[in-house]
């Protein structure tokens, strides 16, 4: 991206195919919701799970998280024990606190997209 201005994401959530998972939010940094969709299909999402566009976050979000264009965080929850240890890694993490206080600097869209976040969780 450079130095010019960085552009805004996307939030997808993933919902496993299986119900013995949860819901797994990641925060992409692509403007258009189906190019996002596309680059988590590829890869992060397994065969039959289900992918929504949750909505768009801001650029100054993406600053703050140091992402760079095409690059994906998936937002944890705190962490479970795993049984399988097996499945390949993951993109890097960061968690809701962090995007709480990221969202701090761009005012009232912190709310809603906390509460959003937690609706669609």
């Amino acid at each position: 991206m450079g130095s010019h201005a960085m552009e805004s994401g996307r939030l997808i959530r993933v919902t496993r195919d299986r119900g013995d998972h949860p819901s797994v939010a990641y925060i992409v940094a692509l403007q258009e919701a189906a190019e996002a969709i596309e680059l988590i299909r590829k890869t992060v999402a397994d065969a039959g799970d289900e992918i929504e566009d949750l909505g768009q976050v801001s650029d100054a979000l993406l600053l703050t998280l140091d992402l760079q264009h095409g690059e994906i965080k998936v937002l944890e929850r705190p962490p479970v024990a795993r049984e399988d240890t097996s499945n390949p890694p993951r993109p890097a993490s960061v968690s809701l606190s962090l995007v709480d206080s990221a969202l701090r600097k761009v005012g009232d869209r912190r709310r809603t997209f906390l509460r959003m976040f937690r609706d669609n969780l």
